[in-house]
């Protein structure tokens, strides 16, 4: 019996496929998508396409009538929209077929191939590419109904497991520790040490959750100046570190200083200012930048880089138990989406084309 699949396919690359220096250079800009599901559109080889185009992926996914070459199909349109692909390129790219090509995506929707196991910003990724080449009429019937059964299945999959649970970054570890400890976190004061990108990563975090006061100290006040800028917040001096430490709620230090930054013979007589209000330190540097011995002192919470590391990684073997049911999921989805082909097949519909609405 033929795949009555067969006429979908998937040809792009991704973060397993294919080093960051290729996939920039077969990455598209919205308007260079715009450009291509309109360029395939036209062909008259394609019955319908969508395509995906992230940091971590670039991928066409076609409905083709004939016997057209999917990877002469993309050398083409790059060709067209002005990107052309050097011939090495062509290698990397990974060509799925019929059932193939309804796995994969399902799994893409429901963050089972992304970087990070279960990140959820892929979802909204696929289906703002989806409605894109939907105001374009480009994906034929079966297209449509094959993203919005992945659509289907990558939310079930998120509602029914815990695929999602738990955070796998340093900066949202951050970010989960503070709301244990503070719940709310728009009012607490949150002291950035260090100007680099890691601390600066963790404060975004912690701003994106609520947070209102930062305050960025650095030995170069410029530079102080400039990430506070960016986070909304104020600099402040190095040498007004202590009067800070007192006020402060949250405190993130990441530097490249050789010894503490926050010693315990200094910024101990200022817990018993603080009244017992807790403290959350986050030591993100290595060699570290806080005193271990502060993190023995009643209501203080502090974690180092290896203690958030270990906590994300507990967190993605919670996530990785959750696979076999995340496949049972996609499963029972890609069965119907087999069921409705076939029927549609064997009533008759014919070659793949776009709906006419």
């Amino acid at each position: 019996m033929d795949d009555p699949l067969s006429h979908l396919f998937c040809l792009g690359v991704t973060h397993h496929d294919a080093p960051v220096e290729v996939r920039e250079k077969l990455s598209l800009s919205q308007e260079a998508t715009s450009r291509a599901i309109s360029w395939l559109s036209g062909h008259g080889a394609v019955g319908g396409a969508v395509v995906v185009s992230t940091c971590n992926r670039t991928e066409f996914y076609c409905s083709l009538s004939g016997q057209e070459e999917p990877s002469r199909l993309m050398s083409d349109l790059y060709q067209e929209i002005g990107q052309p692909l050097d011939a090495g390129l062509l290698d990397y790219l990974a060509l799925r077929r019929g059932m193939a090509v309804c796995d994969h995506l399902f799994r893409v929707v429901a963050g089972m191939d992304s970087m990070v196991l279960g990140e959820t910003e892929i979802f909204g990724q696929v289906k703002q590419a989806y409605d894109l080449a939907c105001r374009a009429s480009a994906p034929c019937k079966y297209l449509h109904r094959l993203f919005q059964s992945a659509f289907r299945a990558g939310k079930q999959v998120r509602s029914q497991t815990a695929i999602t649970r738990g955070s796998v970054s340093v900066g949202s570890v951050s970010v989960e520790l503070a709301e244990q400890i503070f719940g709310e976190l728009a009012p607490r004061r949150v002291v950035v040490i260090g100007a680099g990108d890691t601390g600066e990563k963790v404060a975004r975090a912690l701003v994106s959750r609520g947070v209102k006061t930062v305050i960025v100290a650095n030995r170069t006040y410029e530079h102080a100046n400039e990430l506070a800028t960016m986070l909304g917040g104020r600099a402040a001096r190095y040498d007004s570190l202590p009067e800070e430490f007192l006020h402060a709620d949250i405190v993130i230090s990441s530097t490249a200083a050789p010894g503490f930054v926050i010693g315990a013979r200094e910024f101990s007589p200022l817990l018993a200012r603080r009244a017992g209000r807790p403290l959350l330190l986050v030591d993100l540097a290595v060699p570290r930048d806080i005193d271990p011995v502060l993190g023995e002192h009643d209501d203080v919470y502090l974690f180092n880089v290896d203690d958030l590391q270990s906590i994300a990684e507990e967190h993605m073997k919670e996530r990785e138990q959750v696979l076999e049911r995340a496949v049972a999921i996609i499963s029972v989805h890609a069965g119907e989406y087999l069921r409705w082909q076939t029927a549609q097949q064997s009533r008759g519909s014919g070659e793949p084309s776009r709906p006419s609405s």
